[in-house]
């Protein structure tokens, strides 16, 4: 199986113990991997480096970042 679908996403987080609200998933692909996190009620974060636009019809992120070094203050880690 491969992601969008929702038990990969349920599996990894049943293996760390994590509830869907307590976890922010992050990726590169819009259609895979941030589709498949708000299937399981999961916040994302979409890496878009080139700032791509949105695709018509897509719901968005909960954040859209850059880089990696972004997620410091989503995480609130200085």
């Amino acid at each position: 199986w491969r992601k969008p679908k929702p038990l990969i996403f349920e599996l990894a987080l049943a293996r760390l113990g994590l509830d869907a609200a307590d976890a922010l998933f992050v990726g590169d692909r819009i259609d895979i991997d941030v589709a498949g996190a708000q299937g399981v009620g999961m916040a994302s974060a979409w890496i878009n480096p080139e700032r791509t636009a949105l695709p018509p019809d897509v719901q968005p992120p909960d954040y859209e970042i850059r880089d990696l070094a972004e997620l410091g203050p989503i995480l609130g880690i200085s």
